[in-house]
Order: C-alpha cells, then sequence, then structure tokens
C-alpha cells in the first residue's frame, strides 16, 4: 500500500513538474499518508479549486483551517509566507485512485495554476 501511495505522490508531482511548487511537511511519509499538501505562491487555490470543482477533488489551505478567514496559522508556523499560504493545496489519494485520475488531476491543476500565475 505504501509504494503504491508513494507512486501515485511522485506521479502526481512530476505532472505538476511545470509549476513551481513547493511540498509542505517532511516529504518522507511522516505525514498524513496518503495527503499531499503543496503551496505555489502568488497563486489563489480557491481560485483554482472554484475553476476546477467539476474535475478534481481538493482542498485549499490547511485542513484543520478549511473555511477560515485569513491566512492559516499552522502554514504559517511551518514556515510559509503569505504568499505560499494562500497558494496552498491538499490533494489525496485513496486506495481505489488510479495512475489515469491522478495524470489527469495533475494536467487539469497545472494548466489552471500557470493561468492564475500568468500576468493579466
Amino acid at each position: 500500500m505504501k509504494s503504491r501511495r508513494d507512486q501515485l505522490r511522485d506521479r502526481i508531482l512530476a505532472g505538476l513538474d511545470p509549476v513551481p511548487v513547493r511540498i509542505n511537511g517532511q516529504g518522507d511519509g511522516r505525514g498524513l499518508p496518503n495527503t499531499l499538501s503543496i503551496s505555489i505562491a502568488q497563486c489563489n487555490a480557491s481560485e483554482v479549486l472554484a475553476e476546477l470543482s467539476e474535475d478534481v477533488a481538493a482542498s485549499a489551505g490547511a485542513a484543520c483551517h478549511s473555511g477560515g478567514a485569513g491566512v492559516s496559522s499552522v502554514l504559517t508556523a511551518i514556515g510559509l509566507d503569505e504568499s505560499h499560504a494562500r497558494g496552498t493545496l491538499r490533494l489525496s489519494t485513496g486506495r481505489l485512485t488510479t495512475e489515469r485520475e491522478v495524470d489527469r488531476a495533475a494536467e487539469l491543476l497545472c494548466a489552471s495554476i500557470l493561468k492564475s500565475l500568468s500576468p493579466g
């Protein structure tokens, strides 16, 4: 199960390679096993999720701060500046998640994030 989870995590990160992402947490498997937290400076995670709500199930910010106003104190405690904190996305996989789903999610997320980072 761990190798499958790691494979899916690596696959989504590879699909997001064109995006300047920061991986939050240890990145060594000591965090929540099926959840990947990434941050993108100058990106509005809520807008990205709104654009993709029909296609990608993901969340913005820290899990313990969902729906709150302002920047999560959890994200600032792990060293994120406001720009990265506002651009934080949480992506989760389950035992039934397929490689095809991960590839499609990465493709859609990448396009939406790059669009949000483009001037104009």
